[in-house]
Order: structure tokens, then sequence, then C-alpha cells
């Protein structure tokens, strides 16, 4: 039985643009991005988080920003805290989609106070692993500088914020996400060739091998199910192993554009 459920229980969620094509991606298959098959896998994305008792909301897609469609890295939503924190992108052409999500909480929830990571702080959604024991795990990387970090401090003061240190010569090494997760239940997947367990004492560690390393992105859906990538049945197993159930989605086109199952979405976290 699992004590403790999913982190959130909304989420917003934005379709790749056709402008997606141009996105900003190390993967050497960037080139091979199939648009339609994007759509077609973000829509499958979008009606299993709704399955699984998940609100979704859908924003338009954003032309202008390629990107866009990884919209977990533009906000920190505190829902419990009535707070949004916009943030500041590490990559300049993504610079300006975070308006966006401010616009839609002006307009439909103006209760929420919004906050913004400033200059020269940087911040993406990435970096960040919220936990529900009043702690923020975040990493600084070329997408998040001690600056960013600090402003999210001020706007949680009463929030521990934890800073992991990465190692490794991955291209995926720019967010703690592609190495990291938290699953709520006190545990924490991870791969230690690039970061350490030791960060992480107290919490039960689920070892991802570092072939599988794509599949340390994944979703506690909630009530012990998990979704993670198709094609990673060791992580799978070890999940299983744990007495979690694995649901697996295929969500190739955003592995091309270097995002992850956790970029696809921005919860309203229970914090």
């Amino acid at each position: 039985m699992f004590k403790t459920d999913r982190l959130f229980d909304m989420a917003i969620v934005r379709p790749p643009s056709k402008s997606y094509l141009n996105c900003v991606s190390s993967n050497p298959h960037r080139s091979k991005i199939n648009l339609n098959r994007a759509i077609r896998q973000h829509r499958e994305y979008k009606k299993i988080l709704q399955e699984h008792g998940i609100r979704v909301i859908e924003l338009e897609p954003l032309e202008e920003y390629p990107d866009s469609c990884f919209v977990h890295d533009a906000a920190l939503i505190a829902y419990e805290r009535k707070m949004v924190i916009l943030h500041r992108f590490g990559i300049e052409s993504r610079r300006g989609e975070e308006r966006s999500i401010e616009e839609f909480f002006r307009k439909n929830m103006p209760e929420m106070e919004i906050k913004r990571i400033e200059a020269p702080g940087i911040l993406e959604g990435g970096n960040i692993v919220v936990t529900d024991r009043d702690l923020i795990f975040v990493s600084e990387t070329p997408r998040t500088n001690r600056g960013g970090i600090h402003q999210l401090s001020r706007f949680l003061p009463d929030m521990e914020i934890k800073r992991i240190p990465l190692s490794g010569d991955n291209p995926l090494l720019f967010h703690l996400q592609a190495v990291c997760q938290y699953l709520g239940n006190e545990t924490v997947v991870l791969t230690s060739q690039y970061v350490n367990p030791k960060f992480f004492r107290g919490f039960n560690i689920i070892e991802i091998p570092p072939e599988e390393l794509y599949a340390n992105n994944m979703i506690n859906l909630g009530k012990g199910k998990i979704l993670i990538p198709q094609g990673y049945s060791r992580t799978a197993k070890l999940l299983e192993r744990e007495g979690y159930e694995t649901i697996e989605i295929d969500i190739s086109e955003f592995w091309k554009g270097d995002g992850g199952l956790t970029c696809l979405f921005l919860p309203f976290f229970r914090i």
C-alpha cells in the first residue's frame, strides 16, 4: 500500500507547434522528428494523464517558440501557496514562453500570486525535483545558475532548497530530472554515474542503469502507477520489484527533441 500519492492533481500541457521541427536539441536524430507522430504521441500522453484522474489544462501551441511543448521548464506552480514562479530560461531562444503561462493565470486564476526569476538569474523546471518533505532538490547547470536558485529560495523561505551537483559528460545533463526523479513514498530513482546517492540519504533509492538513463524521467500517476517511456525493460522490472505498476508510452519524437515525460507537463504541485 502506497502511503503517499502523487504530488499534483492538475497540470498544464501544450501540444507541439509546427515549428517544433526547429527545436533546440543535441540529439543526432533531431532532423528525423515526425511532427504528425509527435502530435499523436502528445494526444496519447494527455489521455493517460486524464485516465488517471489528473485534470489537464491544454494551452494553444506557440508557433514562435519551437520548444514550447516542453512546458515544465517555464514555471514552478506552488498550488497550496497560491504562487506561480515564472522562470528565466537558460536558452535565450526560449525566453518569452513563460509569458503565456502568466497570461493564463492572470486571466483564469487571478488569485495566484505571480513571482519571476529576474536577470542575471536563470532557472528551468527540469532542474527542480519537488518532494513532499518541504524539500526541493535543484542543480546548477548551463540552464540554471546560482542566482536563479537563490531567488527560488527567497520565494520559498520555509522550504529547504538542496543543491545537487551532477557529474559526467552526458549531453542530457543540462537538467537534474534527466538523471533523478522523486516518486513519493520516500523514494528516489537515479543513475549514480551522474548523481551521487549520498545526497539522498534517508530516501529509498532505486538505481536506474546508465544504459537506461532516459527512463529516469518518469511520472508518478498515483496509486502505485508509474508512467515510463517505452522500451526500458530493466527499469520496468526494477519498479515492479518495488511494488509499482508501470505504464509505457512511446515518446520517440520528444526524445529526438531532448525532452522527456516530465518536460511535457506543468504540474500544480501540492506545496
